[in-house]
């Protein structure tokens, strides 16, 4: 995400390198952050309030010594993003001893409705057992009432019908029976609008007034512009937002509505959509944004992948494996739908320091999921034994012929799948009995990926 914005940033710092910073210098690089942030559709405040924190914490540049002058301005600019990002709000505890009643508000088609589901999925992830009850009040747009059903059914929350009355009656009824159902939280899904619409507002401030929601949560799409935060303050104005949900982060943003609305509106980034998944849901992490726009990578969020998609035990098996040198089909295809289920190469090298960098045509190369595909039919149409013995199907035209027949590919197809099978067996090859441990030696003396011999 923010890729523009993170590349014009790296930009910024490739001019330090190698010289001896001086305040001049940081002026200037400040002025390029500040066009960047502009064309990303920063908000004025925020940007005063980051220009200040840098000029203020730069004074000193003119005496750190050259070979720390670029890290010094790196943590300076990184604590400056921190700074507009960060809150100290926690998130909210769901597990109570009664009923919790959340609000959802924002526009039509900034993921409310999707997002009341990935909150309901969260709640029940922290808090096992929990009962949640879904409600709709959009009596304008049935097709959003059915939406959320159809919500509610994927989420395993409950959904809370009603004949058409008024939105105000509905949410009162809904406590009501969220009560006598033993659910530990009600979600009600106000009405979406395409904009300010002063009808609609009076009417979420009636709801907010006759049931008195313990949380009310704006959900923006990230991809909106300042037009997000003139809505943000109309909403915060109407019922008191407790928090955002900030929507639709998996695309390449702009990035300014995240480094703006703390600043406008002084609310915090609970959550933020991370896919259309309802599963991805997660906390809001200053520190992992500012080091993405700084093309620092985000560990922390690649870890947390491949600890929710990667099989331990079975990672352990072909490990122990590898380390006797042995490594077959099966195995190949293990590691590579494992890489799939993370979200593919291309969601993991995103995650990566330098990730900005890649070319645009390159990631879409990496993003086509065909070739996995290709692999999955060609071996799942061998038996066992050839799965185990690939020689089996180099040598022999007629089990080739078998497989390229179940499996629908061609001859062109199973001479990749087989090179690439060689490749990658050549590496497993280094790691059996104690010649890993010396390549790991080599690769942490000389700070190079190691040597194929």
């Amino acid at each position: 995400m923010y890729k523009a914005l993170t590349n014009k940033i790296s930009d910024v710092f490739s001019h330090f390198s190698g010289k001896q910073i001086r305040l001049k210098d940081v002026h200037s690089a400040l002025n390029e952050i500040e066009h960047a942030f502009i064309e990303a559709d920063v908000s004025r405040a925020a940007i005063d309030q980051f220009k200040s924190i840098v000029t203020q914490a730069s004074s000193d540049i003119d005496r750190v010594a050259k070979l720390d002058a670029r890290s010094h301005i790196l943590k300076i600019i990184r604590d400056a993003l921190l700074s507009i990002l960060s809150h100290d709000t926690p998130i909210p505890s769901f597990q109570q001893n009664k009923l919790q009643v959340i609000m959802m508000v924002g526009l039509q088609g900034a993921g409310k409705t999707t997002s009341c589901g990935k909150l309901s999925r969260y709640i029940q992830a922290q808090h096992k057992n929990a009962k949640v009850m879904l409600c709709s009040v959009d009596i304008y747009r049935p097709k959003a009432i059915e939406q959320l059903q159809i919500v509610a059914e994927q989420t395993n929350s409950i959904f809370q019908p009603h004949q058409d009355t008024t939105p105000v009656k509905i949410c009162q009824q809904a406590v009501t029976d969220a009560k006598r159902a033993g659910c530990d939280t009600l979600i009600i899904d106000t009405a979406g609008r395409l904009d300010i619409d002063q009808d609609r507002m009076d009417e979420i401030k009636q709801i907010n007034q006759a049931i008195k929601p313990h949380h009310t949560f704006y959900t923006v799409d990230s991809m909106m512009g300042q037009s997000a935060l003139t809505t943000a303050k109309a909403f915060n104005e109407t019922v008191s937002i407790s928090g955002i949900i900030l929507t639709k982060t998996d695309s390449d943003t702009k990035g300014g509505v995240a480094l703006s609305i703390k600043s406008v509106i002084e609310k915090p980034i609970l959550w933020v959509g991370t896919g259309e998944g309802f599963g991805q849901l997660e906390p809001f992490d200053a520190e992992r944004i500012a080091d993405q726009l700084l093309d620092m990578g985000d560990i922390v969020g690649l870890a947390k992948k491949a600890t929710a998609h990667i099989d331990q035990a079975q990672t352990e098996k072909i490990s122990k494996r590898l380390h006797k040198g042995i490594f077959t089909l099966d195995d190949m295809l293990a590691q590579i739908e494992q890489i799939h289920n993370m979200g593919g190469l291309s969601s993991i090298l995103k995650l990566l320091p330098g990730a900005a960098k890649l070319p645009d045509n390159m990631m879409k190369i990496i993003e086509d999921d065909t070739k996995i595909k290709t692999i999955q039919s060609l071996i799942q149409s061998m038996t066992q034994l050839e799965r185990g013995r690939p020689e089996l199907i180099r040598n022999h035209k007629g089990r080739q012929m078998r497989v390229l027949k179940g499996s629908g590919r061609s001859k062109t197809d199973i001479n990749e799948l087989l090179k690439g099978y060689d490749k990658m067996k050549k590496m497993t090859e280094k790691m059996k009995g104690g010649k890993m441990k010396a390549l790991m030696q080599q690769f942490s003396e000389s700070n190079q990926m190691p040597r194929e011999e």
